[in-house]
């Protein structure tokens, strides 16, 4: 009868590796058990991991359109927010100016015409409103505030006026220079001719937040709140009656200015649901996709903790069986 052996170091090294081996099991399925997840997902499918890393991708465009809904979503509150403030100082300019249209204008006149230059001001710092650092209304160029200050409109627009001019020639004098590609454009205007890009929130979703300081709503605004704070101006040579149409004629483009704000407004509000839409339907891809990919690389719980404990005992049995041989001599042998 053939007999073999191996010595004593080349079992000490076999013990060292089986004990290794079966730690770094243990380890393993103990890391399957906690999370619920496989290890090793290539061997668990088989080697087919295409429909996996088709989720994976599906789920990584999603976090892309959750970073730009979130960015959307905050750029359109931004700008319906500074558009209601537009809109308000529009609207408590044109109440003032019907309650002094019926009663004393000279005592009203004065606290109209600080009105409208504080209107002014808040008007332009609504269009210059920034999320992230960046503006809302400069078109493409998001690095610099779109517009320049009330006083430097008011500034360029004043020389535009003659004295002896009737209401009609002065507003549309400063028509013209609102018109003027050498009038505010040049001079007030600091933003981009292009608009921003719609902005895309959904793989057949995009919505479009393209508004711009110098956009005609905006413009005409201005035109109106620059009037009325001229014909309160002292300094001007303007006759009582001439201050009077100019303070009527802006008291009905704003009322007019009004409802074409209120429209703007509800298309920014119709985007804002969409947004909110988009969102609800991103998120219920992303629980679809997430469940897809649990149930794919999921470990079974009772099979894990089956394999967990033959484990165990393999490497207490292989501990036992380690400890005996240590204790094992020539000596014990012999007795």
């Amino acid at each position: 009868m053939t007999m073999s052996s191996i010595g004593d170091l080349a079992y000490h090294l076999m013990l060292r590796s089986r004990s290794t081996m079966l730690s770094q099991n243990l380890s393993q399925l103990t890391e399957e058990l906690a999370s619920g997840r496989v290890a090793d997902v290539n061997e668990h499918l088989g080697g087919d991991i295409s429909h996996l890393l088709d989720i994976n991708r599906d789920l990584t465009r999603l976090d892309g359109f959750d970073t730009a809904i979130v960015e959307a979503g905050g750029i359109a509150d931004a700008m319906q927010a500074s558009l209601s403030l537009v809109q308000s100082t529009g609207e408590d300019l044109a109440a003032a100016l019907i309650k002094i249209s019926t009663g004393n204008l000279n005592a009203s006149g004065t606290a109209v015409t600080e009105q409208a230059y504080l209107g002014l001001d808040t008007v332009i710092s609504a269009l210059n409103t920034t999320v992230a650092g960046r503006s809302l209304y400069g078109g493409v160029a998001t690095d610099r505030a779109p517009m320049r200050t009330a006083q430097t409109l008011l500034d360029a627009l004043e020389a535009q006026i003659a004295p002896s001019a009737s209401a009609s020639e002065i507003r549309a004098a400063a028509e013209a220079w609102f018109d003027d590609p050498d009038g505010f454009h040049a001079i007030v205007y600091t933003g981009a001719d292009q608009s921003r890009n719609p902005v895309q929130i959904g793989a057949r979703e995009q919505v479009n937040l393209s508004l711009r300081a110098d956009d005609d709503i905006f413009r005409n605004a201005m035109l109106d709140l620059s009037m009325v704070a001229f014909a309160g101006r002292e300094d001007l040579a303007l006759s009582s009656d001439v201050r009077a149409s100019l303070r009527h004629d802006a008291m009905g483009s704003l009322l007019a200015g009004t409802d074409a704000l209120t429209g703007l407004r509800a298309e920014l509000g119709y985007a804002q649901t969409r947004i909110e839409d988009t969102a609800a339907r991103n998120a219920a891809a992303r629980a679809s996709l997430d469940m897809a990919r649990a149930t794919m690389i999921e470990a079974d719980p009772y099979d894990t903790a089956l394999q967990l404990e033959e484990a165990q005992f393999q490497l207490e049995s292989l501990y036992t069986v380690t400890a005996r041989n240590s204790r094992l001599s020539l000596l014990s042998y012999l007795e």
